[in-house]
């Protein structure tokens, strides 16, 4: 299984334009493991298996039996390996689990982008009604400056 499944990861994982780094994001499994079940050092577990596959939106067992070799139907395949297990539930349940985190979180970031956006707009807007605030009170002082002055002309022309 090792160089097919290398072989697999590693067009799957090129087709959709992904580091090691990203992949490994998109599965919780370390950029260090993917290196090494893409060199063939190390051989995959189930739930790495299902991780990818997962990740990758693949049927499952892709990895496992490419394109070019026969897959054994689902329900047969579980009988025949014993797939069936409280384990393959766990794992399963984790991969959907860490899909929907990888979601929410992106649509977290977003918000905080989006907030952060807006408090930047609010402490401009902040400054500059500052700025306009300072500039009435100036003019509203002149304002008065200017109506003393008239007063001080219409009671020297009444003198």
């Amino acid at each position: 299984m090792g160089v097919k499944f290398a072989k697999e990861l590693i067009k799957y994982r090129r087709a959709r334009h992904w580091t090691q780094q990203a992949l490994s994001d998109a599965t919780s499994i370390t950029r260090m493991r993917i290196s090494n079940l893409e060199g063939g050092v190390t051989q995959p577990t189930e739930g790495e298996i299902k991780a990818f596959e997962f990740a990758f939106a693949l049927p499952e067992n892709t990895l496992v039996f490419p394109d070019d070799e026969k897959a054994i139907p689902q329900g047969d395949r579980r009988k025949n390996r014993g797939l069936v297990s409280a384990k393959d539930v766990e794992l399963e349940t984790e991969a959907k689990y860490a899909s929907e985190y990888r979601k929410m979180k992106g649509e977290i970031d977003q918000l905080y982008a989006e907030l952060d956006k807006a408090e930047k707009t609010n402490a401009e807007l902040t400054q500059k009604n500052n700025v306009l605030a300072e500039r009435c009170e100036k003019a509203e002082k002149e304002v008065v400056k200017l109506k003393l002055r008239i007063a001080d002309m219409v009671l020297k022309d009444a003198i």
